[in-house]
């Protein structure tokens, strides 16, 4: 008889069946190794270990080939403390083709009000199988947390079907380190069980249901025993009965079987804060004993306690569990699976029976408040407004913006920006976006500062989450350029070309292509000061450079930076034609620095198809400007002349 100790029921009382399958009887299958000297006798114990007097109504099933058979047995009256024995160790003595018997019993009472010592032994005693019995009642999932196959050992499995009727069952093996299953679909008839012997399947390479084997390295893993679809709510009943044995050494094992159920549930978020006609999704999950998260929100029945304040859909509308606001106040959201699921009670393995599992329905709450309805106001920026560029580089605009609500809550701001050239018809498109806290009843702006270049119309996105509920509004706002002091584009300019042998020369190119100025006054869409464009629109800002993008037109540092890389890109074209022609002449002399800045200058506004701005003069040995072209020769000299004059 095994050493337990009586638990305090977690269980109502009420009719217990409770089986051991798989006790081992005769000779064995030569394929499971056994001696052929070897032959098992059942034997069967069992005390009452509770406070009132018990009778156990026995039925032995076994299998004969494919036919279930059964076998009732004398009832045994046990009062509370007494052990008595259960004679079948002849029982199966005249049906030598039997291997294996299932002891089922039932009694009114705890499920744990019985003890019981069953198994079989050998003739000798030296084999000793012990089978721990378990509960026969419909719930979750049966687990064995391990099963052996190494070493001369193997893992023999008996599943029961305790049912009147047929069941569909999936056995799931599961191995290695990344948990890789071997699944086996089972039906059993009604009373009827089936033996599994993990070396077996190794040994024959059966496959399963996925065409897998389980490879011959594979030593250990566990065993699920489930429905088909292996989901909580399909409960199955099912007796596992198992024995890890060595049947050269004569040793052998059982092993403990748990149930998987359900042991926590959460109404997700725990409560609710949403406003008159708003809105909150809720969910409703639980986790299982193996840390599994189910949802079952979706089939779920949901209902609220206080129907004039707030509402919720249930199964079968489109949004389960999504509560909306009906009035101001507080209210329950409740919820309940209608179908019931395995419960894991927190039973431990012990010797005299393995852990149960019921099926119960479960339900939960989570309370909610419904508020007054929360607005947005947006105070800035207004819907059409115009900012100027400015900073410290007259650069960047700052917006200020100003949203307000009767909630508090996170607001985005999206920025979309868009410019299409007067002359040219080119769209240029950038985007940026910031987020802002809405001050419950309090006026607050907050500055923003665009991007570098970001100009032309906004088209402005104002989203937020107020009380559950998404509200959003839109508007057009406006950044055009700014005039751009005389000291700061001087100081700008010389900086990028300081190491040049004119450092303001950048300054009188400026001048001479658009005064210096970036923009100028007209209508784009609204009245302000928009970038400078050619009469083509092939040229744009102070530099009235080619490379044209958001950042030419609005930054005018960005465009100086244009202008000068183009700038000493002609520098190298002029250096180069200087020494070709002081190869061809060896008297004259390499153009200097500043005559280099000259034919650059040249070919920087376009006038490098009438030849150089510098020609060797007749005796190649000095230079001479050239006569190709008096409008070039004019570019020159105006920029010589404002590169000392500044911008004025």
């Amino acid at each position: 008889m095994p050493l337990a100790w009586h638990q305090v029921p977690t269980d109502t009382a009420g009719p217990r069946q409770v089986a051991a399958a798989g006790v081992m009887v005769n000779q064995q299958d030569p394929l499971l190794d056994f001696p052929a000297s070897v032959s098992f006798t059942p034997y069967a114990f069992f005390r009452n270990i509770s406070a009132t007097p018990k009778t156990l109504h026995f039925v032995v099933y076994y299998m004969d080939g494919r036919t279930v058979k059964s076998l009732p047995l004398a009832n045994l009256a046990l009062q509370p403390g007494e052990a008595k024995p259960v004679a079948i160790g002849n029982l199966m003595a005249s049906q030598p083709q039997v291997e294996a018997i299932n002891l089922a019993y039932s009694y009114d009472g705890y499920w744990n009000d019985i003890l019981a010592g069953i198994g079989s032994t050998d003739q000798t005693g030296n084999y000793v199988f012990p089978v721990v019995p378990s509960a026969a009642y419909k719930g979750g999932a049966r687990t064995s947390h391990y099963w052996l196959a190494a070493g001369g050992f193997d893992t023999m499995y008996t599943l029961w079907n305790p049912e009147p009727d047929a069941q569909e069952l999936l056995v799931t093996l599961k191995y290695g380190a990344n948990g890789t299953t071997y699944k086996l679909p089972l039906t059993l008839e009604s009373h009827a069980s089936a033996m599994i012997d993990i070396g077996e399947l190794i040994r024959t390479r059966q496959l399963d249901q996925n065409g897998n084997i389980l490879p011959v390295d594979v030593t250990q893993g566990s065993m699920v025993v489930s429905s088909p679809a292996n989901v909580p709510e399909d409960a199955v009943d099912v007796v596992v009965g198992m024995g890890i044995y060595n049947p050269t050494k004569a040793t052998c094992g059982g092993g403990c079987q748990v149930c998987n159920g359900y042991v926590s549930m959460s109404v997700d978020p725990g409560s609710g804060y949403f406003w008159v006609a708003g809105t909150q999704q809720f969910a409703f999950r639980y986790t299982d004993n193996l840390g599994w998260q189910y949802d079952v929100s979706r089939w779920s029945t949901w209902g609220t306690d206080a129907s004039g304040v707030a509402g919720v859909q249930t199964a079968g509308q489109p949004n389960p569990g999504l509560a909306s606001g009906v009035g101001v106040g507080t209210a329950h959201v409740w919820v309940g699976d209608p179908d019931p699921v395995p419960v894991n009670t927190g039973g431990m393995c012990m010797s005299g029976m393995q852990q149960f599992c019921p099926m119960l329905l479960i339900n939960a709450s989570a309370p909610v408040t419904v508020a007054a309805p929360c607005d947005l106001t947006i105070g800035s920026p207004a819907n059409g407004q115009v900012f100027d560029l400015g900073g410290a580089t007259y650069n960047q605009a700052t917006i200020p913006l100003n949203a307000t609500s009767a909630c508090s809550g996170s607001v985005s701001w999206a920025f979309n920006w868009s410019y299409t050239l007067i002359n040219g018809g080119a769209v240029f498109t950038s985007s940026s976006s910031t987020s802002t806290t809405a001050q419950q009843n309090i006026q607050q702006n907050t500055n923003y500062t665009a991007p570098p270049g970001n100009g032309g119309m906004a088209s402005v996105s104002v989203s937020a989450t107020l009380g559950g509920v998404p509200l959003a509004q839109f508007l057009a706002a406006y950044v055009d350029g700014t005039t751009i002091p005389n000291a700061a584009i001087v100081s700008g300019l010389t900086r990028l070309y300081s190491g040049g042998a004119t450092p303001t020369l950048l300054v009188g190119i400026a001048f001479s292509e658009s005064s210096c100025t970036s923009a100028y006054n007209r209508t784009y869409q609204v009245l302000g000061a928009w970038p400078l464009e050619s009469a083509s629109g092939a040229y744009v800002g102070m530099m009235q450079v080619q490379s044209i993008s958001e950042a030419t037109l609005f930054d005018w540092t960005a465009n100086a930076q244009a202008g000068y890389g183009i700038f000493q890109a002609w520098l190298a074209p002029a250096t180069s034609y200087s020494q070709q022609e002081h190869a061809q002449y060896p008297q004259l002399p390499l153009l200097s620095a500043a005559q280099l800045e000259d034919d650059a200058l040249w070919l920087y506004a376009g006038f490098g198809g009438s030849g150089h701005y510098y020609l060797p003069n007749s005796s190649g040995t000095g230079w001479v400007v050239t006569s190709a072209s008096q409008s070039g020769v004019s570019y020159v000299a105006k920029v010589r002349a404002h590169a000392s004059l500044s911008c004025n």
